[in-house]
């Protein structure tokens, strides 16, 4: 009986046929179902690393476009009264990502303007639904590498096996803005090499690729969370995490830091003035001794005190280099 036990026991036809043909259709059957569980298997886990790069990217690029616009930059793409299109080459560097450059402006809200940028995204390369809030939002594109037809499943299971995000496509994405007029104003970027992901916000208190201004103090607390610059221009943005100071504590430090040899402050709301403009009051404007047409104007940015996120001032720095 015990020998009887340790047998396999062989699928046989309601017909009781045991012949050599009843053999193979029983492991035939047998090898369809676990081809069946595999391939389900397969499918759940491709979903599952699908969301989760899908949440990866969201979660990279959706700051993007909000920590340009607090740089000061985003409106110094936008403002201009003809859009930039993305065959013109130029790039923009985002903490050492390159992305090709471009804008568009529609007569239309934010979420009409995004849902065109998505319509225009192949099926089945869309990253989820558009992130859309009433004055901003966003939208994200994988689009197949050029000269590719692979499909979105398989680049997936490539980047998995590579962590090379460029076997993913080439990620599109776009942030709209709405205007004062009704125009919504929106400015595509476009990965062009290797895309780190990790780098695009730096986790764990580190500071983002890039480099601080020239000659010119960072915050006395807060890790750089941004630095972005368009080649070819002589200009440079710089985002840091909240300091815990106060902006009037933040105004007096600078005051205190900045090397008076190399820089002169500037009154800047006086030259705003006799301009017949304004200038804000949490603005520090300094300018080399040597050469005023290279400054920094730095930005402080209080949070209201009742909120309980930690930190408590922004600081973005705009360098003419």
């Amino acid at each position: 009986m015990a020998e009887t036990a340790d047998m396999a026991v062989v699928p046989v036809e309601p017909s009781g046929d045991t012949g050599p043909e009843s053999f193979a259709r029983a492991w035939a059957r047998r090898l369809t179902r676990g081809l069946a569980i595999c391939f389900v298997g397969l499918l759940a886990t491709m979903v599952i690393f699908y969301l989760r790069i899908r949440g990866q990217l969201h979660e990279t690029l959706g700051p993007v476009g909000p920590q340009l616009q607090q740089a000061g930059l985003l409106q110094d793409l936008l403002d201009r009264e003809q859009p930039i299109s993305s065959d013109e080459g130029r790039t923009l560097v985002i903490n050492g990502q390159r992305f090709t450059l471009g804008t568009e402006s529609y007569d239309a809200p934010v979420g009409d303007a995004l849902a065109e940028f998505m319509t225009a995204c192949p099926t089945g390369s869309q990253m989820g639904e558009p992130m859309v809030g009433p004055t901003h939002g966003y939208a994200i594109c994988a689009r197949a590498p050029e000269g590719s037809d692979e499909d979105l499943a398989t680049r997936i299971q490539a980047f998995g096996e590579t962590s090379d995000i460029g076997r993913l496509g080439r990620i599109e994405y776009a942030y709209a803005v709405a205007g004062e007029t009704g125009k919504t104003s929106v400015l595509h970027l476009s990965s062009t090499d290797a895309l780190e992901l990790d780098e695009l916000v730096p986790l764990g208190g580190r500071d983002a690729i890039g480099s601080d201004p020239a000659d010119f103090p960072r915050p006395p607390d807060g890790g750089r969370v941004l630095h972005s610059f368009e080649e070819g221009l002589p200009y440079a943005y710089y985002v840091y995490g909240r300091s815990e100071k106060s902006a009037d504590e933040l105004r007096a430090w600078y005051r205190a830091n900045v090397d008076q040899t190399i820089w002169t402050e500037l009154d800047i709301a006086a030259v705003a003035e006799e301009r017949g403009e304004t200038a804000s009051e949490d603005s520090l404007f300094f300018a080399r001794r040597e050469d005023l047409t290279r400054y920094v104007v730095v930005e402080l940015r209080e949070r209201p005190p009742h909120e309980l996120r930690p930190g408590r001032t922004m600081v973005a720095i705009a360098e003419a280099q």
